[in-house]
């Protein structure tokens, strides 16, 4: 399995064990497009590649780590889990 599929896979997973809530394919390319399109609230750059972006779904706030290199979210968070941003927590 190619790593963009393995994360598209894991997000998938943790809307519905995190979030109680699923998405079909077209749903999770709506959330990248979402943030690639910048109506995802942009909260700090973690690395060269992956940035946390403040996303809704299903009427759900919660945060989501975007990897620009693959064009794919990597997981989503509730948002009061602390990410750290390059040495600092990220806001909210």
């Amino acid at each position: 399995m190619e790593k963009k599929h393995a994360q598209r896979a894991h997000t998938k997973r943790r809307l519905q064990t995190r979030f109680g809530t699923s998405v079909n394919h077209a749903g999770y390319r709506q959330l990248v497009f979402d943030i690639q399109e910048g109506r995802a609230k942009f909260l700090g750059r973690q690395t060269d590649r992956v940035s946390l972006f403040l996303i809704t779904h299903e009427g759900k706030e919660m945060k989501a780590l975007y990897d620009k290199k693959r064009g794919t979210i990597v997981t989503v968070l509730p948002t009061d889990w602390p990410v750290t941003i390059r040495g600092q927590e990220a806001p909210v």
